[in-house]
């Protein structure tokens, strides 16, 4: 027996009912009277097929009485006369007629399933995306708060070239105080200002004074106390030329350059 999905327009409510509760027919679209429970409404027809399909699309039909149907639907082929939405046969559906309901069925169950699912992926995608996103600032964050450093004997020439940095080594031999002070008028060339503070005051230019303390290819354990020699010879520089400008002599850096002395060492490559 087939059925039919009716929207009734005057409750604005929906049934499945037999096919055989309407006296004229029972075709897809009409607005016809239909014989329930012993009573005669007014209704439409949406769809006519198995009960089980009626009962599924029930709750596709929006509240104007239309049928929304879904893009997958595969039930809404036309049907021939001796198919589902047929009312010739009272006796029940076929073999063949069942077996087409039951494919229907499982279809629609697959396509629900297929869209769940879909809609599950796109949920997830989006807050994968949200972590990721979250994940990035993170890793900025702590990028800028522990930038990469130099490897080991490896040079970040910012402040003066390989080149320029090869002449002073020439002229200035192993002496590593001459050295750091040629070093230093060449870093400080585009800000000598600078120069006239000592080391631990050039809060302004902390990325210059890194840039000299680079040079010194010395055990770790050592490091910090070559620099203090270094930074000493550095401060005793700045002390001589304030000294001189207080005396008013001509030609300070060219008298402290002169003076510096220092111990041999290594230089990084």
């Amino acid at each position: 027996m087939s059925f039919a999905l009716v929207f009734f327009p005057h409750t604005r409510t929906s049934d499945v009912v037999p096919c055989s509760s309407f006296s004229h027919g029972c075709n897809v679209g009409e607005t016809t009277r239909v014989r329930w429970e012993g009573r005669s409404y007014k209704g439409k027809i949406l769809f006519v097929g198995a009960k089980e399909l009626c009962e599924m699309k029930a709750n596709s039909i929006s509240a104007d009485g239309e049928l929304i149907e879904d893009i997958f639907d595969v039930s809404n082929a036309p049907q021939t006369s001796g198919s589902l939405g047929s009312d010739s046969s009272e006796g029940g559906p076929s073999a063949v007629e069942r077996e087409q309901m039951m494919r229907q069925i499982r279809m629609e169950e697959d396509i629900k399933f297929i869209k769940d699912m879909l809609i599950q992926m796109n949920a997830t995608l989006s807050s994968n995306s949200e972590r990721i996103g979250r994940l990035e600032q993170v890793a900025m964050e702590l990028l800028r708060r522990n930038p990469t450093k130099p490897g080991l004997n490896t040079i970040d020439y910012i402040y003066a070239s390989a080149n320029e940095v090869a002449e002073l080594r020439e002229t200035k031999g192993t002496n590593r105080n001459q050295f750091a002070l040629a070093l230093e008028k060449l870093v400080y060339k585009d800000d000598p200002r600078e120069l006239e503070l000592v080391v631990d005051e050039r809060m302004r230019s902390k990325d210059r004074v890194r840039f000299i303390r680079q040079y010194y290819d010395v055990p770790e354990h050592l490091q910090d106390n070559v620099w203090k020699g270094i930074k000493e010879a550095l401060n005793g520089r700045v002390r001589r030329l304030r000294k001189a400008l207080r005396d008013g002599q001509s030609g300070p850096h060219r008298a402290v350059e002169n003076e510096a002395g220092g111990d041999p060492f290594t230089f990084h490559d």
